[in-house]
Formats: C-alpha cells, structure tokens, sequence
C-alpha cells in the first residue's frame, strides 16, 4: 500500500497541492510569481485545475514542467519533506503516520 507521500510524489496535481499549501501564500500569489517573466501567462483558471482534487470534474493533469517551475520561483526544490506539517499531509488534510522499520 502506497503512502500519501509515495502517491503525491507520482502525481504532479498533488505536489503542485502540497507547494502552495507548504509555502503560505495565496493561490493567485503563487500565480504571480509563477507567471512574472513568462511570455504566456498561465490563467487563474487553469492553474486552478492542476489544484482541484483528485475526482473532482474540473481537475486536469498537472504537466510536472508546471510542477517544477514553481518549485524553482518558490525555491522549494525539497518538496516531500515540506510536504507534512506536524504528521497532517497539507496536500490532502490527511493524517499522515510514518510507517514503522520493518526490523
């Protein structure tokens, strides 16, 4: 059985999730930054739908290019350690347990 963890490092949608909420600003701040220097600005919209959870209608793929850009303007390369907050996965509000040594 995958983790939280394991899963969100395979789902670009859900990476993209745990950036934002680990990084403490607004969704359209993240936006912003992610959009400043670039030729084509990514809508609101869109970036919306990388956001959406998993089942829900509106959600599109996440393409990982968008995933590491903004990793690099947030200069949060080291996501998966960011990724849980006390125990509690931010990208989905799931309580995460960390496994115990298989010893």
């Amino acid at each position: 059985m995958k983790t939280n963890i394991e899963a969100m490092t395979k789902d670009a949608g859900l990476m993209l999730r745990c950036v934002v909420a680990a990084s403490g600003l607004t969704q359209t701040e993240v936006l912003a930054r992610y959009n400043k220097g670039q030729a084509k600005p990514m809508a609101l919209r869109t970036f919306k739908t990388y956001l959406a959870k998993q089942g829900s209608k509106t959600r599109v793929r996440c393409p990982t290019a968008v995933l590491e850009r903004v990793q690099k303007v947030l200069g949060m390369v080291d996501t998966v350690q960011s990724c849980t907050n006390n125990g509690k996965d931010l990208a989905s509000g799931n309580e995460h347990k960390p496994q115990k040594p298989a010893f």
